[in-house]
Order: C-alpha cells, then structure tokens, then sequence
C-alpha cells in the first residue's frame, strides 16, 4: 500500500494557490473540471468543480474548489507534513496571516496550520 493523494476543498482558486503554491512550495499542475454528473454522485455536490493538482515528489494534494465553501470547522482531521524549513515556513505563514498553533510538547514544539478555508495540517520538520 501507498500513500496517492488527499483531496481538500477550498472555496477559491486563488486562496489555493496563496496557500498550497506560494506558501508550501507545490507545483501548480493541470487544472481540470470534474463534471456534474460525477460531481454530483460521488460527492451529492450538483455542480461542475474545478479541480486542481498541487505536487511535488513526496505530496500531491487534490483541491476541489468550490465557491462560497464554508471554512472547514473540524478541530481534531489534520494532514501531517515534514517541510525542510519549519521557522521559515511558520514566519512565512503569519506574514501571510495564516493560523499559526504553536505548543511546547516536552522539549519541542508542536506546529499546527490551517490553510485559507481550514483546512489542518500538523507541520514537522525534516
């Protein structure tokens, strides 16, 4: 078994791209539209959605962008990545005024972000 993707939404392609792009460092890769009729049976969303594929050799994230999404209110679901600068990303995320939790855990930190809608993601350093 292996890891393939995780599928987010977002309420805009512009808050993906601040976030998943300029913020993470991900290549911005084919944006498609996933009709519909598939829409609408896989995920009882009755509407064309735009998706896009942000990557790089260890990630690939899937967002299905669609408008007027609420921000995601579930505190405890979180995807955990492992970034090579985890100051810079942190100092990065609160000059992009990006929700930054950090609690000391023993003698290190625990480092947790949302991106633009809420979405969680527990930040470790490689």
């Amino acid at each position: 078994m292996r890891y393939v993707h995780t599928g987010l939404v977002c309420s805009s392609e512009e808050k993906a791209d601040r976030f998943y792009h300029d913020l993470l460092g991900l290549k911005k890769l084919n944006v498609k539209t996933l009709p519909a009729l598939l829409s609408k049976s896989l995920f009882n969303q009755d509407t064309d959605l735009q998706v896009i594929n942000y990557t790089n050799d260890h990630l690939h994230f899937e967002i299905f962008i669609l408008a007027g999404h609420e921000t995601v209110d579930n505190p405890i679901s979180h995807t955990c990545i492992a970034v090579a600068d985890r100051d810079g990303l942190i100092q990065n995320c609160k000059t992009e005024r990006v929700n930054v939790i950090e609690v000391p855990k023993d003698d290190s930190m625990l480092v947790f972000i949302s991106d633009f809608d809420g979405n969680f993601f527990e930040v470790k350093a490689e």
